[in-house]
């Protein structure tokens, strides 16, 4: 009798290879993804964090004078980092900030509020 073949590794936390899918809920055509994500500067790995995204498509935004305000060609994803308080302050600063959650979508964003982790994409989700 031969053995049985070794499981396959499964992707530990600190990996860079998608580990699963995010919290996924649809409302009508906006959708907010909740889950945990690896946040990167310039390709340097900064963190993990947890994360909570609206992504509102065009037709659904009203007109807004803030100055995080999409092309109103592309969808707004807005949304928090959530795993500890403030830590909007620590990946603030010079250089491009990537969130990659759990599925490898890559989203480029920036810090809105640092004393609240608010967040805004830069562009759509990325494979």
């Amino acid at each position: 009798m031969t053995p049985a073949p070794a499981p396959a590794p499964q992707p530990t936390p600190d990996s860079d290879q998608p580990v699963g899918k995010p919290d996924e809920h649809h409302y009508d055509d906006v959708v907010r993804l909740q889950g945990r994500g690896v946040v990167y500067r310039d390709g340097e790995r900064l963190g993990e964090t947890g994360y909570d995204l609206m992504i509102i498509p065009p037709g659904h935004r009203g007109p807004t004078l803030e100055p995080g305000t999409p092309p109103v060609d592309r969808a707004d994803i807005t949304g928090y980092l959530t795993d500890r308080f403030f830590i909007g302050e620590d990946v603030q600063g010079n250089g491009g900030l990537t969130l990659v959650i759990e599925d490898g979508r890559r989203l480029q964003f920036r810090i809105l509020e640092p004393d609240t982790n608010e967040i805004i994409g830069l562009g759509d989700l990325r494979p």
